[in-house]
């Protein structure tokens, strides 16, 4: 049973250092995308806030 398990860890441990990068390129777009889609939905949950026009808060304060 152990030999079974080593010779796993050992496939493993091959295949990740063979695709390295390309898994984590794989992790690095996805995690564009997601920010990209989570600034997109912020953007688009928040109303627009009007302009404050000082002139206005100004005098309101006199």
């Amino acid at each position: 049973m152990w030999n079974k398990i080593k010779f796993a860890i050992s496939r493993l441990k091959s295949f990740l250092n063979r695709h390295f990068f390309d898994i984590m390129a794989v992790i690095i777009i996805i995690l564009t995308i997601t920010a990209l889609l989570g600034l997109w939905r912020l953007k688009t949950i928040t109303p627009p806030k009007e302009p404050i026009k000082i002139d206005d808060y100004l005098n309101a304060k006199q």
